[in-house]
């Protein structure tokens, strides 16, 4: 039986975290509980090399995914990050005596989702849902001039704490039925004292799908809307009181 840690998990964000920080060899299993259209259940789910064995994240159909292994520690999410951070800010000390070249700056992107209730079909296409792509950017509250987050030749874009909460944070998505969706900024604005964040939507997709699997296709705010405005029975609902997060990108600038 394998060895490995036992992480509890509470969103999306979360989750793919450990994904992305998952080691080759060393498996986690991780608690995560994930909204969908009927309940809210947490699924055990097996992460090994840094990619998810046997999970269908398709909306509501979620499958469960058990693991084999024996488990040596028994954390939470927050003490698994904190181990992570530590072990990173000593490859980045040693990276820097190394001297790393060529900064390049980026932006953080987050997506919203709001996911279609039931089978929508438009023109022939079965639709998962729609998102759109908030791009933040993060200015000093002092001088006003926007702070870009960096890296190196040796190092790659990864997400970043602003006053210690994510940028994802900051802006909720939600449906509406007068005009399609809005933003709404959420209360840890107002707990900011050194920064301003701001977003620009940078890309609409909508989920359609493909032989069983969903694919994002790429789609102008015109259209976003309208999927939106025309299929309240499909979009009108509790789910979308907040937009799902589905993944993080990130923008580069040079």
């Amino acid at each position: 039986m394998e060895q490995g840690y036992y992480v509890l998990c509470n969103d999306i964000n979360e989750l793919l975290s450990m994904i992305k920080y998952g080691e080759p060899g060393l498996p986690y299993v991780i608690d995560w509980a994930v909204p969908n259209l009927k309940k809210q259940k947490i699924f055990p789910v097996y992460v090994h090399a840094g990619l998810l064995e046997e999970l269908g994240i398709i909306l509501s159909d979620i499958r469960e995914s058990k693991p084999s292994c024996e488990y040596d520690t028994i954390i939470t999410y927050n003490e698994f990050l904190q181990s992570k951070t530590s072990q990173t800010k000593q490859v980045n000390a040693t990276q820097s005596i190394k001297g790393g070249t060529n900064m390049k700056r980026y932006r953080i992107c987050y997506d919203k989702m709001l996911v279609a209730k039931g089978d929508l079909n438009i023109n022939g296409e079965l639709y998962g849902g729609v998102a759109a792509y908030l791009e933040y950017q993060v200015f000093n509250k002092s001088s006003g001039e926007e702070i870009f987050f960096t890296f190196d030749d040796t190092d790659t874009p990864r997400e970043e704490k602003i006053e210690g909460h994510y940028l994802n944070d900051f802006y909720d998505l939600a449906y509406d039925k007068e005009n399609g969706f809005i933003i709404i900024p959420a209360d840890e604005l107002k707990e900011l004292k050194d920064h301003v964040i701001k977003f620009r939507v940078g890309m609409f997709t909508k989920s359609i799908d493909n032989n069983g699997c969903l694919e994002d296709v790429s789609i102008t705010e015109k259209q976003f809307v309208k999927i939106l405005k025309d299929n309240p029975q499909s979009f009108d609902t509790a789910d979308n009181n907040f937009a799902q997060n589905c993944g993080v990108t990130f923008n580069i600038i040079g």
